[in-house]
């Protein structure tokens, strides 16, 4: 879904949302100011959706065959 943008999200809450705070890695969320949750938000989105640009591109590279999400006929070339 839109590339890992929404995994990316979802990595966030379990990771600085439920886990690290659990663990005492982090200060209690209340803490934390909303710049930095609002960062790590978008940190997690653009790195998980570039993580999947990627993906993609060396997995076309390898098997030579288009991406199974988008038909051959719906592109433009």
């Amino acid at each position: 879904m839109a590339q890992g943008a929404v995994f990316g999200f979802f990595v966030y809450l379990f990771a600085h949302v439920i886990v690290m705070p659990l663990l005492c890695h982090v200060p209690p969320l209340v803490e934390i100011p909303f710049d930095e949750h609002l960062f790590e938000i978008f940190g997690h989105i653009v790195w998980l959706w570039g993580m999947e640009v990627v993906r993609r591109d060396i997995r076309n590279r390898i098997t030579k065959e288009p991406d199974p999400e988008y038909p051959i006929s719906s592109r433009d070339f």
